[in-house]
């Protein structure tokens, strides 16, 4: 399905993946230490699948990083870690930026669309 959907899309175009290990500090003072080549995505398989295909970068939030492939990798790069992961300097905020763009949910609703979380 991902090589599928690379096909479709093709290197002029985008993908993005959210890839969030939601590594906070918790409470008790332990956290799980983020890895980008290592931490798995704890937003669903297809993501994780995404991440670890050819081609794909990786954001460095540390709780939310994004999973990046095609014409994006050329304005957004691994070093991309806002203040905010999900507001200005993010992925989100690219998106912004660029009006010609769809946004496909699979298996999930509404709910879960981050980008809600950046307007």
């Amino acid at each position: 399905m991902i090589n599928d959907l690379k096909n479709i899309i093709t290197n002029n175009g985008s993908i993005i993946f959210p890839v969030f290990t939601y590594c906070f500090t918790k409470s008790t003072g332990d956290y799980e230490i983020f890895h980008p080549a290592k931490s798995i995505s704890k937003v669903g398989i297809l993501s994780e699948t995404f991440r670890l295909s050819s081609e794909v970068i990786r954001t460095s939030s540390t709780t939310h990083s994004f999973a990046l492939w095609g014409k994006i990798t050329n304005e957004i790069y691994t070093t991309n870690s806002p203040e905010s992961p999900l507001g200005k300097g993010s992925v989100l905020d690219w998106l912004t930026k660029n009006l010609n763009l769809y946004v496909l949910m699979l298996g999930t609703n509404f709910s879960s669309l981050s980008y809600v979380h950046y307007l």
